[in-house]
């Protein structure tokens, strides 16, 4: 081999490296995983080897690649090809999980919501109360009252 063939083959396996990064970047992305730990966790790799792998500062070893595709539901295939036009690629079960997601946490916060109207008006039904139990109590005492000055006038 000459030197113009190792360069070529440089920039070759360059270019496959690459590619394998933004692989790597890919599936992250298509977890929705903003954090490099979260892939470093769910590929079972210490941070600082999974941040190497992105920064190209090590190479990623092919049964890495393999982890990677289970990892993110994506074909190995699928995920070393070019995305086209900026689309993420996105499986079935991945948007479902997604909209499963948001359904969740809306649901929370409509609970939340329900439980906080609820406790309101568990408190204006207590004060509501009160005032219902001092209104009853005033006109006990009032016609009491009465009943005492009738029997006064009637024993005069």
């Amino acid at each position: 081999m000459d030197a113009g063939e190792d360069a070529l083959r440089a920039d070759s396996l360059d270019a496959v490296d690459q590619q394998i990064i933004d692989a790597l970047v890919r599936a992250r992305e298509h977890m929705g995983w903003r954090h490099r730990v979260q892939m470093a966790e769910a590929l079972g790799v210490e941070e600082s080897t999974y941040n190497r792998w992105e920064q190209g500062t090590r190479r990623v070893p092919a049964r890495a690649l393999v982890r990677v595709a289970q990892v993110s539901g994506l074909s190995i295939s699928r995920l070393l090809e070019e995305p086209e036009g900026g689309e993420r690629p996105r499986p079935e079960y991945m948007a479902r999980i997604a909209r499963n997601e948001r359904e969740i946490a809306e649901l929370r916060a409509r609970l939340a919501a329900a439980v906080e109207r609820d406790q309101r008006h568990a408190q204006k039904y207590d004060e509501l109360s009160d005032k219902v139990d001092g209104l009853i109590d005033g006109i006990t005492e009032l016609r009491q009252r009465r009943g005492n000055s009738s029997e006064q006038v009637a024993g005069n």
